[in-house]
């Protein structure tokens, strides 16, 4: 019985290793996206800069 009982909370634990493993490698994927939005945000944002800098040459 207690042999038994032992292997379920093994399962049970190394299951919610599992889900922990995947779930930080989820939170790792979101943080990389972000961080890839964030970078395109800044160079989205000095092209518009030098877009207007142009613009402000030319009139």
């Amino acid at each position: 019985m207690s042999s038994c009982l032992i292997q379920i909370v093994v399962e049970i634990v190394f299951d919610l290793y599992l889900v922990g493993f995947h779930v930080q490698r989820s939170i790792v994927h979101v943080l990389v996206v972000l961080d890839i939005l964030v970078q395109v945000d800044v160079v989205v944002q000095v092209v518009l800069d030098v877009l207007v800098v142009l613009v402000d040459v030319h009139e």
